[in-house]
């Protein structure tokens, strides 16, 4: 709880420390920015349930992916009406299977 607490405060001591009239700077952004997205990349399914789901899916495609078997029925039900995101799972279970690289790549990266 002390890294969200953390978290917050630096948020709002940058959010007061600039005026409606200066502008803050982009590498403070981005740094900060990305330092968000690596704890929330890097937390051990902080996303709460929604998370092992997610993670539990890829685990299964994985074995899929492995033997070639792309679009395969168990695509279809968990991808029928999205399969753009059930595309981009397979280019990533055909580099891992690791569930944390995973969740990594997707909170970096969208």
């Amino acid at each position: 709880m002390i890294y969200y607490i953390l978290i917050f405060l630096s948020t709002a001591i940058l959010a007061w420390g600039f005026s409606g009239k200066s502008k803050p700077p982009k590498l403070l952004f981005f740094a900060f920015s990305m330092t968000i997205a690596l704890f929330v990349g890097l937390s051990d399914m902080l996303g709460g349930y929604d998370r092992y789901i997610y993670a539990e899916v890829f685990q299964d495609l994985h074995t899929s992916v492995i033997n070639r078997d792309f679009f395969n029925k168990e695509f279809m039900f968990f991808f029928g009406k999205e399969p753009l995101y059930g595309l981009i799972n397979n280019v990533i279970a055909y580099f891992t299977p690791n569930r944390y690289v995973f969740i990594l790549i997707y909170t970096l990266f969208v």
